[in-house]
C-alpha cells in the first residue's frame, strides 16, 4: 500500500518477480498449473533474488477444509502453504522459532477458486522474524471468490524489519497481515470474504518504513477488520501504523474497522499512527476503542485516524472511545482524527477514556468533512472521559466541514482542557461560504478549561449562510488568558442573513484576562445577533471583559441585535467591563432586556446594561428595558442601565420593575443619549439609585430633546450627588454641548440633596440651548 502524505493512495504489490511456468506435477505446496492461465505475481524474494520458500513444512494439506498443526521448534526457512482451499494452520510451540527470512515468515495463500476460510492461528510461539522489503511476519491471503482470510496471534513475538526505518524508502512490511480479494495478487475483487487480523497477546515489533504491526486489507467486497485485545505493538519508522484496516476496492461495500479492546501500542517517527482505518470504497471507516493504551511520539503521529477516501462514497467515518488512553507528544499530532472525503457523515463519540496531546498544533480531536459538495454532517459527542492538550494552537476538539452539512458538537460529561495560545477547547466550524447548514456547539454538563491567549472555551462558527448556535445548559467553562471567551457564536459572512445566537440556561462561565468575554454572539452578516441568559452564572476578571455581548458588525445591516437576561447572575471586575451589552455597528435596532437575575460590575466605566448603535447613519432605535432583577455597579462613571445611538434615531429606556444600585463617582443610574435624534425614558416602577459626584438618577442627552416619565411606583434617588434628573451636559462639566428640549412628567419619588431649587435638583443647567419643563403628578421631588 502506498501512502502519500499519510494518506493511502494505492496498493504497491509486494511481489517483485514473475513466474510463468511451474510443473503441474508439483505438490499442493507449490502453485499448480491451473493457476497459470495468466501470469501470477509473487511476493518479492520469490524470484530475482534467487531465494525460494519452502512449502508444506507442517504436513500436506488435504482437499477441502482441514487443519494442520505446526509444533516444531525451528522453521529457519519459514512456513509456506499456497493454493489452499480451506486450511487452518495452528502454530503451537512456545519455543518455536520461525525465520529469520527475507520473505514472509509464515505464509498462507488460497487458490483463485477457493470459497472457504483460510486461517493462521499463532496459539503460542517463540519468535517469528521476517526481514526484507515488503515482507511480513504472518501473511494470510485469500484469493478466492468467497471465504475469509484470518490471521491471529495469542502468544509469542513477531519481529519485522527492513532498511532504515527513518527514511521513506521500501515497500510495506506488516507484523500480521490478513488479505482478501487482492487483485494485485491475482485474486478476486468480487470476493465476499472478510479480512480478519487479531492480536490477543504476545508482541509485534516493526522497524521499517510503512512497518505496520497488525493489518487487514480487503480488495474485494467484504470487510477488513483488525482487532487487538491484548499484547503489545511497537513500530519504529515513517508511516508505520500500530493497527491498520484498509478496504482498497473502489467498488467495495465492506467496512474498514479497527477494534482496540486492550493491550499497548507505541509508535515513533513521522505520520506513525496508532490506529488507522481507511476505506477507498463505498463502505464505512470506523474505529472502536474500549481499553488499552496508545502512545505516539512522532510529528503528525495520530492516536487513531479514520478516513473515507472515495469522493463518491456516501458512507460514514466514525470513532468511538469508551475507555483506554491515547497520548501524543509531538508537533501537529492528534489524539482522534477523522477525514471524510465523501458525502457521508463524520462522528466522534467519547464516553470514557483519556486523550492527551503535547506539542504545537496538536489537537485532541479533529473531525473533518472534506467534500465541498457533500451534505454529510460532522459531529462530536462527549458524555465522559477527558481530552487535554498542551501547546500553542493545540485545539481540544475541532469539528469542521468544507461541505454543505451541519456541524454539531455536544458535551454533557467529562472534561476538555487546553494549555497554550490559540488553543480553543470545543470548536464547531462550517468553512463553505455557500452552505446554509447550521454550526452548533452545546454544553449540557462536564467541564471546559483553557489557559492561554486567544483560547476560547466553546466556539461555534460559520463562514456560510446558515445559523451559528452556541448553547449552554449546564457544566462549567473557565478561561485564563487575554481574548479568551467563555462562549462565542459567530457568523463570518457579510452576505449571510442567518441568525447567530448564544444561549445560557445553566452552568457557570468564568474568564480571567483582558478582553475575555463570558458569552459573545457576533455576526458580520445581515441577520440578527442574539444573546440570551435564563439561568447560570457568568464572572469575568479583566479589563474590557463583558459578561454578555451581542454584536452586529456589518455597517450595512438593518437587522436587530439583542441581549436578554431573565435569570442567573453576571459579575465583572475589570475596567470597562460591562455586564450585558447589545451593540450594532449597522442600521438596525439594538435591544438589551432584563426581566430577572442579577448583574454586578465593580470596575470603572463598567455599565450594568447597555444598548448601543454606533453607526451615525442609523435611524433605528436603541432600547434598554428592565422589567425585574437587580443591577449594581460600584466603579467610577459606571452607569447602571443605558441606551445610546450615534445616529438620528431614538434612544429609549424602559423600566417597570427591578433595582438599579449605582455607587461610583459620576455614575448615573439610568442614562440615554441620541447624538442626532431624541430619547424616551419611561420609569413606571422599580427603584434607581445613582452615584456621587455629578452623577444623576436619570441622565438624558439628545439634540432633539425628548421625554422623561416617572410613574407613581418608581423611585429615583439622586441624593448622593444631589441630582435626580439631568438633561444635557455630555461631559458632566456644567455645560450642555448638545442642547434639545426636555419634558419631564413625574408622579413618583425623586430624591436629591441639593440645597437650592427643585429645578436645580433636576439639573436645569444655565445657558441651555433648549428648555426644560417639569410636569408634576402625584408624588414628590424631595431634598
Amino acid at each position: 500500500m502506498t501512502k502519500v502524505g499519510g494518506e493511502v493512495a494505492s496498493y504497491a504489490p509486494s511481489f517483485g518477480g514473475l513466474i510463468s511456468a511451474i510443473s503441474s506435477s508439483a505438490s499442493r505446496g507449490v502453485i499448480g498449473a491451473a493457476l497459470l492461465a495468466a501470469p501470477v505475481l509473487l511476493p518479492q524474494g520469490m524470484s530475482g533474488g534467487g531465494q525460494a520458500w519452502a512449502a508444506d513444512e507442517c504436513g500436506a494439506e488435504a482437499v477441502g477444509a482441514d487443519t494442520l498443526n505446526c509444533a516444531g521448534a525451528a522453521y529457519p526457512t519459514g512456513i509456506t502453504y499456497t493454493n489452499s482451499d480451506g486450511l487452518t494452520l495452528n502454530l503451537n510451540n512456545p519455543v518455536m522459532v520461525v525465520g529469520a527470512v527475507a520473505t514472509p515468515a509464515v505464509r498462507l495463500l488460497s487458490s483463485g477458486s477457493n470459497t472457504s476460510t483460510i486461517t493462521v492461528e499463532a496459539v503460542s510461539v517463540g519468535t517469528i522474524t521476517a526481514t526484507g522489503v515488503g515482507q511480513h511476519g504472518i501473511f494470510v491471503d485469500n484469493l478466492g471468490t468467497a471465504g475469509d482470510a484470518v490471521a491471529t496471534m495469542d502468544a509469542g513475538a513477531i519481529s519485522v524489519s527492513y532498511g532504515n526505518p527513518n527514511v521513506a524508502s521500501g515497500g510495506e512490511e506488516n507484523g500480521i497481515f490478513a488479505v482478501v480479494g487482492n487483485a494485485t495478487f491475482s485474486g478476486n475483487s468480487t470476493s465476499s470474504g472478510d479480512a480478519l487480523a487479531t492480536l490477543n497477546g504476545g508482541s509485534i515489533s516493526t522497524a521499517a518504513f510503512k512497518g505496520n504491526g497488525l493489518a487487514a486489507r480487503n480488495a474485494g467486497m467484504g470487510d477488513a477488520i483488525a482487532t487487538m485485545t491484548g499484547g503489545t505493538i511497537n513500530t519504529v519508522g515513517i508511516d508505520a501504523y500500530g493497527i491498520y484496516s484498509y478496504v482498497s476496492n473502489p467498488a467495495g461495500i465492506g467496512t474498514a474497522s479497527v477494534f482496540m479492546e486492550g493491550g499497548a501500542i507505541t509508535t515513533s517517527q513521522t505520520q506513525a499512527f496508532g490506529l488507522r482505518a481507511v476505506n477507498d470504497g463505498l463502505g464505512d471507516a470506523e474505529i472502536h476503542i474500549t481499553a488499552g493504551t496508545i502512545n505516539t511520539t512522532g510529528n503528525f503521529g495520530f492516536g487513531a485516524y479514520a478516513t473515507v477516501n472515495n469522493t463518491s462514497s456516501a458512507a460514514d467515518a466514525a470513532i468511538t472511545m469508551d475507555g483506554g488512553t491515547i497520548t501524543t507528544t509531538a508537533i501537529a499530532a492528534k489524539g482522534l482524527a477523522i477525514q471524510n472525503n465523501g458525502t457521508g457523515d463524520s462522528q466522534v463519540t467519547i464516553t470514557g477514556g483519556s486523550v492527551s496531546t503535547a506539542g504545537g498544533q496538536a489537537y485532541g480531536v479533529d473531525i473533518n468533512g472534506n467534500n465541498f459538495s457533500g451534505s454529510g454532517s460532522v459531529g462530536f459527542t462527549m458524555t465522559g472521559g477527558s481530552v487535554a492538550t498542551t501547546g500553542d494552537g493545540g485545539l481540544g476538539v475541532f469539528a469542521r466541514t468544507i461541505g454543505l452539512g451541519d456541524v454539531n458538537t455536544f458535551i454533557s460529561g467529562g472534561s476538555i482542557s487546553t494549555t497554550g495560545a490559540g488553543a480553543t477547547a470545543l470548536w464547531s466550524m462550517i468553512n463553505n461560504t455557500a452552505s446554509t447548514a447550521t454550526a452548533s456547539a452545546t454544553m449540557a454538563g462536564g467541564t471546559i478549561s483553557t489557559t492561554g491567549i486567544g483560547s476560547l472555551g466553546m466556539y461555534s462558527l460559520t463562514n456560510g449562510l446558515g445559523d451559528a448556535v452556541a448553547t449552554m445548559t449546564d457544566g462549567a467553562i473557565t478561561t485564563t488568558g487575554n481574548s479568551s471567551y467563555g462562549i462565542l457564536a459567530q457568523i463570518n459572512n457579510t452576505a449571510s442573513s442567518a441568525t447567530v445566537s448564544a444561549t445560557m440556561s445553566g452552568g457557570t462561565i468564568g474568564t480571567t484576562g483582558i478582553a475575555s468575554l463570558g458569552m459573545y454572539s457576533l455576526t458580520t452578516g445581515l441577520g440578527d445577533a442574539v444573546a440570551t441568559m435564563t439561568d447560570g452564572a457568568i464572572t469575568t476578571t479583566g479589563d474590557s471583559s463583558y459578561g454578555i455581548l451581542a454584536q452586529i458588525s456589518n455597517t450595512a445591516s438593518s437587522a436587530t441585535v439583542s441581549a436578554t437576561m431573565s435569570g442567573g447572575t453576571i459579575g465583572t471586575t475589570g475596567i470597562g467591563s460591562l455586564g450585558m451589552y447589545s451593540l450594532t455597528n449597522g442600521l438596525g435596532d439594538a435591544v438589551a432586556t432584563m426581566t430577572d437575575g442579577a448583574i454586578t460590575t465593580t470596575g470603572d466605566f463598567s455599565y450594568g446594561i447597555l444598548a448601543q448603535i454606533s453607526n451615525s447613519a442609523s435611524t433605528a432605535t436603541a432600547t434598554a428595558t428592565m422589567g425585574g432583577g437587580t443591577v449594581s455597579t460600584s466603579g467610577a462613571s459606571a452607569s447602571g442601565v443605558g441606551s445610546y445611538t450615534a445616529g438620528s434615531g431614538l434612544a429609549s429606556l424602559q423600566m417597570s420593575a427591578g433595582t438599579v444600585m449605582v455607587t461610583g463617582a459620576n455614575a448615573d443610574g439610568l442614562w440615554v443619549e441620541s447624538v442626532g435624534g431624541t430619547y424616551d425614558v419611561d420609569v413606571t416602577g422599580g427603584s434607581v439609585t445613582s452615584g456621587s459626584g455629578v452623577a444623576a438618577g436619570i441622565h438624558t442627552i439628545a439634540a432633539g430633546g425628548g421625554t422623561v416619565d416617572v410613574g407613581a411606583a418608581a423611585i429615583i434617588d439622586g441624593s448622593a450627588s444631589g441630582i435626580a434628573i439631568r438633561d444635557g451636559d455630555l461631559n458632566k462639566d456644567g455645560v450642555d454641548e448638545i442642547g434639545g428640549n426636555t419634558v419631564v412628567t413625574t408622579a413618583g419619588t425623586l430624591t436629591g440633596d441639593h440645597p437650592r431649587s427643585r429645578r436645580r435638583r433636576l439639573q436645569l443647567d444655565r445657558g441651555l440651548a433648549g428648555w426644560f419643563h417639569l410636569r408634576r403628578r402625584r408624588g414628590c421631588v424631595s431634598q
